[in-house]
């Protein structure tokens, strides 16, 4: 016995029917501004341990950078001084202070 054949359907693009409400967007980007009483370094990376950036914070020093990530990230790690802090990204503008 033969089990049968399925056989695709071409489906064009044009026949495509897409939500008003999707979302395009494929990243979003932040600007994390830290500040600290002692010189450290901080690493920001993702709830899997991968590490999106690492950046040197000098003393009473506002140090900024801007990053983009997915879209589907929702949380970061700001890893520094042997802590683990996650942060919910709700804002474009993040200012932290590692003290």
């Amino acid at each position: 016995s033969t089990s049968p054949t399925v056989k695709p359907v071409a489906i064009k693009m044009t026949d495509m029917v897409i939500q008003p409400s999707f979302d395009w967007q494929t990243t979003n980007t932040y600007q994390f501004t830290f500040t600290g009483s002692q010189p450290q370094m901080i690493s920001i990376g993702s709830s899997t341990g991968l590490i999106y950036y690492q950046m040197y914070v000098k003393p009473q020093t506002a140090s900024k950078i801007t990053l983009s990530f997915p879209s589907y990230e929702k949380k970061v790690h700001f890893l520094y001084n042997g802590k683990d802090v996650e942060y919910t990204l709700n804002t474009p503008l993040i200012s932290y202070n590692l003290n």
